[in-house]
């Protein structure tokens, strides 16, 4: 079997080389999960990673991989996040808002490889174009986009979440559906790497149970 695991650091293994020495493809969840099966992890996950990030590699550079994998965890991230097409670098390129970029002191890369209109036009889009319900719409249209692809395809699948965007009934409307994940991590418990928000060792174990437990109550076939 094949295992295809796709998000952010919270699925990377975030901090665990920076702050604790640790190589995380050896004890992050989805090592955890696919040992657990007995399947082989495929994890395309990206420190920093965006959602247009996991719909571009599901929907088209790894659309093959796939449709050759048993089972899909897809964990989407914060809607803020966002990438381009390089074309002097000939890569893709995150950011994000420009607060966002303030606390990685990411602010004088940028505007060493792009210039300073690029910083600029990073604190216009914060200022005038992103708002809270666009940020809402683009994590539910990444949400049902991947669940339909992947209902179609026939993959069981398990979709978890980050942003403050997920299921409550309070922050929805009747035309704003909520998203309905099977784990969103601001709502479960797991040991965290001190002054860092990401799982440790044991958060990702903790995780990796929590996980697995639920697969098996909803009886997904393997």
């Amino acid at each position: 079997m094949k295992f295809y695991f796709d998000g952010d650091s919270f699925t990377y293994g975030g901090g665990l080389t920076s702050k604790c020495g640790i190589d995380p493809t050896q004890v992050r969840w989805s090592k955890l999960i696919s040992d657990h099966f007995g399947a082989e992890e495929i994890n395309v996950s990206m420190r920093g990673g965006s959602n247009d990030k996991i719909l571009r590699q599901l929907f088209v550079e790894n659309i093959d991989i796939v449709k050759e994998c048993d089972f899909i965890f897809i964990q989407l991230t914060y809607p803020f996040r966002n990438e381009f097409w390089s074309k002097k670098y000939h890569k893709w390129v995150r950011y994000n808002l420009i607060t966002d970029f303030k606390k990685s002191g990411e602010m004088n890369k940028f505007e060493k490889h792009f210039g300073s209109k690029f910083n600029d036009w990073i604190a216009y889009y914060e200022d005038k174009i992103y708002t809270h319900k666009y940020g809402k719409t683009r994590e539910l249209v990444a949400y049902n986009a991947i669940v339909s692809h992947l209902k179609l395809l026939g993959k069981p699948f398990f979709m978890l979440g980050l942003s403050h965007y997920r299921y409550n009934t309070t922050q929805w409307s009747r035309h704003e559906p909520p998203i309905d994940y099977d784990l969103h991590f601001a709502d479960e418990t797991f040991e965290r790497i001190p002054n860092d928000d990401h799982p440790s060792v044991v958060g990702h174990r903790q995780i990796s149970e929590k996980i697995i437990n639920k697969i098996k109550h909803n009886e997904v076939l393997l």
